[in-house]
C-alpha cells in the first residue's frame, strides 16, 4: 500500500500556528486546540514519532522545525515537507526527514546520536564524543573532521583513515567497506544499506532492524550477557553462538568469538591472509573480509579474491 499523504498546509498555515501557540507547542494538543479539522500537520506528526523511535535521543525538534522554517529558503522548506508527508510514517522511514540542516547539525556541533549530524543517512557523518565528525573512508579535508580514532585526513586519498567506503546501494560482502557500515541483502544481491545501524532505544520489531543489537520489547537494545562474533571473550563472557569459540590466539584472557580456533572471523583485525578464517584480509581495512571469486560481482566493498581484479564490475584474472 503507497504511504498516506495527508493534506499540505499552505506556509501561512504553519505560521499562523505557531504564532497562536508557539512553535515549542505544536504538538497534537495545539493542533487539536485550534480545531483544523482533526487533522494533525506534518511536523507534529514527524516530531512525535522522533520521540518514539529514538526513546527521547533525539532532542529539541519542535526548535528544529522553527530553526528550518526562519532559516532556509521557501523551496527548502516546502522539499521538507514534502518529504515529511511519508517519511512519518514509521521508524524505518523517519531518516528522510532529517538530513536537513535546521533538522541536522554541521560538523563540529554537539549531538546526542548518528541522526543529529547532517550526512548520517549517506554515512558521512557521525555522532562521536559529544560532536558531529566523519567516520572512516569518509572525503575529508581536515584531520580534526574525522571522528576519534577514524583519522588522520589522508593526504593521497583524502578520506579519513586512507580508506574508502562505497555508498549506499553498492554491491558488497562486508559491512566495514559500506560508508553505513551495513551491508544488507536484497533481491539483487547484498548491497550496502540505505541508513546505518540504529542505536540503543530505536524502536524496532524484530532483532534484523538492530543489526548487532538485539530487539526487546519493542527497543533495539544491547545483547545478553555473551558476547557475538567478532566480539571480545573472557571465561567469563562467553560467545552466545554455541558454534563459536572464544579464539584467545596465544592464550591470552580475552579473545575473540571465532568459527575456529586456528582463524578470525570477518571484521577482525588482521595483517595477512592467513590469519582470517575467510583467507582474505582487507588491505585497506587491515580487517578479515570476505572476498568475490572470479566471475562474480565486485565493487569498492566486494573486493576480488586476489590475484584476481575488478574489470567492469567482475572478478577477472590479470
Amino acid at each position: 500500500m503507497p504511504p498516506r499523504r495527508p493534506e499540505r498546509r499552505p506556509f501561512r498555515f504553519f505560521l499562523g500556528g505557531a504564532l497562536l501557540c508557539g512553535i515549542a507547542g505544536l504538538a497534537a494538543s495545539c493542533v487539536d486546540a485550534l480545531d483544523l479539522d482533526d487533522h494533525r500537520d506534518a511536523f507534529a506528526d514527524t516530531c512525535a514519532l522522533l520521540d518514539r523511535c529514538f526513546s527521547g535521543q533525539y532532542v529539541d525538534c519542535a526548535a528544529r522545525v522553527d530553526s528550518l522554517y526562519t532559516t532556509a529558503d521557501v523551496g527548502t522548506f516546502d522539499t521538507w515537507l514534502e518529504a515529511a508527508s511519508s517519511c512519518n510514517e514509521s521508524c524505518s522511514t523517519v531518516h528522510e526527514c532529517l538530513d536537513f540542516v535546521g533538522m541536522c547539525r554541521p560538523l563540529d556541533e554537539g549531538c546526542n546520536v548518528d541522526v543529529d549530524c547532517c550526512g548520517f543517512s549517506q554515512g558521512v557523518a557521525a555522532c562521536a564524543g559529544g560532536s558531529c565528525c566523519k567516520p572512516s573512508g569518509v572525503p575529508c579535508s581536515a584531520d580534526g573532521e574525522c571522528c576519534p580514532g577514524q583519522g588522520p585526513c589522508d593526504t593521497d586519498t583524502y578520506t579519513c583513515g586512507g580508506v574508502t567506503c562505497a555508498p549506499k546501494d553498492t554491491p558488497c560482502l562486508n559491512d566495514f567497506q559500506c560508508c553505513t557500515g551495513r551491508c544488507a541483502p536484497t533481491l539483487t544481491g547484498p548491497r550496502c544499506a540505505e541508513v546505518p545501524c540504529p542505536p540503543v532505544g530505536f524502536e524496532c520489531d524484530s532483532d534484523a532492524d538492530c543489526c548487532k543489537l538485539v530487539c526487546r520489547d519493542g527497543k533495539c537494545a544491547d545483547p545478553p550477557e555473551c558476547a557475538l562474533i567478532t566480539e571480545t571473550c573472557t571465561d567469563d563472557l562467553p560467545c552466545c553462538d554455541p558454534d563459536l569459540v572464544c579464539n584467545k590466539a596465544g592464550g591470552a584472557g580475552e579473545g575473540i568469538c571465532s568459527e575456529s580456533s586456528e582463524c578470525f572471523p570477518s571484521s577482525s583485525d588482521c595483517f595477512s591472509d592467513q590469519q582470517c578464517c575467510s583467507g582474505f584480509c582487507d588491505p585497506q581495512f587491515k580487517l578479515c573480509a570476505t572476498c568475490a571469486a572470479q566471475g562474480e560481482t565486485c565493487s569498492a566493498a566486494a573486493p576480488c579474491c586476489p590475484p584476481l581484479q575488478c574489470a567492469g564490475g567482475e572478478c577477472l584474472p590479470p
